[in-house]
């Protein structure tokens, strides 16, 4: 009987079955899978409820439809292989679509976890987002990046190009030495180093929403000239450079001071304690000689020096960038300001700038022709913005306010230094040949501070607080030529000496010229 079954199943195989799927192709109504399955699988007397379930589209796993789950015992010359390929058949045939072989697609994710290695669970490396010096790269101590005295201050310049990120986590590039961008070249030697104007050197660039902090109240940041720092920050996302204290929350008060030191930037623009053949701004104007004045904090290894005869130089761009607690006397005995622009072309873009708690002078420009537009000064313990040897750029919109208890004058300007020294034909000649100082200031608002310095006594009895010359509006002496349009100042009125120009809303002494005043308001409070 077994033999005879066996003839019977090879019968059906070899005849059979290959003309099935001939007959479904021709049957309009093909038999479903689970049909197909009851006609096969009862032939052979293997059928099994999971191969059924499959058939009957339920999710049963593929690897269970193998010879494995079909429950039979034979004995004799039946073999395996052959009942393996009855079943296959089966599933094959009730597929459908003209024989084709339909499989579901199935997505497998093969992608890569790199935030851990899987064989061994270990963290993989952070990649490191601190700026190299081209020798060695800061460390990253996250949020923050480090950098040591080994990768810049004062006699350790930085001489390539470098960036600084946005970095994650309101992270903070902080230096522990003073940062100088560039060298500082004199006479001959910037010629020979092929250093003649802004762009020649490297360049700083710092991304928007930065933030630069120095650790102490030494340290100070400058851009050499023909160096070139590129800052464009946004008004979401501003740039702001200040003191580590600031950075993690350890600073005294919001009006805190002198924390770091400042920053200084050099160009090559026009001033007027250089000698000059010609008349600014005319054709022939030229430098006689070499023109290498000491900037501020200028000493030593912190020598940095501006000057020349181009008042179209471009030291970079400033946009949306802060200055804060800024004025230290560093080595020298100079106390820094928020920004020094020494010698700084009109070449160069400031737009939406703030000095913010500064001990010395919000912004101060020593020569040069840059223009600003858009500038904030608050809490400046001083003269918030200071024009002095033969400055003659614009400053458009600006609001100052100074601080309750301290701060000194709006505007301090002064047209030729050391004016009371110079005989009349030389203060002649600086007029004649427009090199003194002539800025322009638009649309400005200025609320000053009304406190005597803190040696003084204030009219209410009190004792001052000012820590510098007391509270004042503007300050034009020494033969400057300014040109005032739209101001408003406002002051709280309090008796001064006679002759002096504390406290007052303006004072103008020397041979000082208003080129224009228009449309200003000077208000007091009693």
């Amino acid at each position: 009987i077994k033999r005879g079954v066996n003839v019977l199943i090879g019968l059906i195989v070899v005849f059979i079955l290959p003309g099935i799927p001939f007959i479904l192709k021709l049957t309009p109504n093909r038999p479903s899978p689970i049909s197909l399955g009851i006609i096969i699988f009862p032939m052979t007397g293997i059928f099994d409820k999971n191969l059924f379930k499959f058939l009957a589209g339920t999710k049963v796993p593929l690897k269970l439809v193998n010879c494995g789950v079909f429950k039979m015992k034979f004995n004799g010359s039946l073999s395996r292989g052959v009942l393996c390929g009855i079943a296959a058949f089966g599933l094959l045939a009730g597929c459908g679509g003209s024989g084709d072989i339909k499989i579901a697609p199935v997505t497998t994710d093969s992608s890569t976890d790199n935030s851990v290695n899987n064989s061994n669970n270990v963290a993989a490396p952070v990649t490191n987002p601190c700026a190299s010096n081209g020798q060695i790269q800061g460390d990253f101590e996250a949020p923050h990046c480090m950098y040591s005295t080994a990768f810049a201050d004062s006699g350790n310049n930085i001489t390539v190009d470098m960036t600084l990120v946005d970095l994650d986590d309101d992270g903070a590039h902080v230096f522990s030495g003073s940062l100088f961008i560039g060298e500082d070249y004199t006479k001959g030697d910037l010629a020979a180093a092929g250093i003649t104007k802004g762009g020649d050197g490297p360049t700083l660039t710092i991304e928007a929403g930065a933030t630069i902090g120095f650790v102490d109240k030494t340290k100070f940041m400058v851009i050499m000239r023909g160096s070139q720092m590129q800052a464009v920050g946004s008004a979401s996302a501003p740039i702001t450079i200040t003191s580590l204290s600031d950075i993690n929350g350890t600073i005294a008060s919001p009006e805190a001071v002198s924390e770091w030191g400042g920053l200084v930037i050099n160009g090559f623009a026009v001033t007027n304690k250089c000698t000059y053949t010609g008349t600014r701004g005319e054709a022939g104007f030229a430098l006689d000689g070499f023109c290498d004045v000491a900037s501020e904090g200028s000493e030593g290894q912190d020598a940095n020096h501006y000057g020349g005869d181009n008042d179209a130089d471009d030291s970079g761009r400033l946009e949306y960038f802060i200055v804060k607690h800024t004025g230290n006397q560093v080595a020298n005995g100079d106390e820094l300001n928020g920004i020094t622009f020494s010698g700084v072309g009109n070449g160069t873009v400031v737009k939406n700038a703030q000095a913010y708690s500064t001990y010395d002078d919000g912004f101060e420009f020593f020569g040069g022709s840059v223009n600003m537009e858009n500038y904030v000064a608050l809490y400046v313990n001083d003269d918030s913005l200071d024009f002095d040897e033969g400055y003659n750029g614009t400053v458009t919109n600006a609001l100052i306010i100074q601080s309750e208890t301290n701060g000194n004058r709006c505007i301090e300007a002064d047209g030729i230094g050391s004016y009371s020294k110079k005989s009349d034909e030389f203060i002649t000649d600086m007029f004649t040949r427009k090199l003194n100082s002539r800025p322009t200031v638009t649309n400005l608002t200025c609320i000053y501070s009304p406190v005597q310095v803190d040696s003084g006594t204030n009219v209410s009895g009190g004792a001052g607080t000012g820590k510098h010359d007391p509270g004042a509006g503007f300050r034009f002496r020494e033969g400057l030529w300014p040109t005032i349009n739209n101001a408003l100042v406002v002051g709280s009125w309090q008796i001064s000496e006679a002759g002096s120009d504390n406290l007052s809303l303006i004072h103008i002494s020397e041979p000082t010229r208003l080129l224009s005043i228009s449309y200003a308001v000077f208000c007091v409070k009693k």
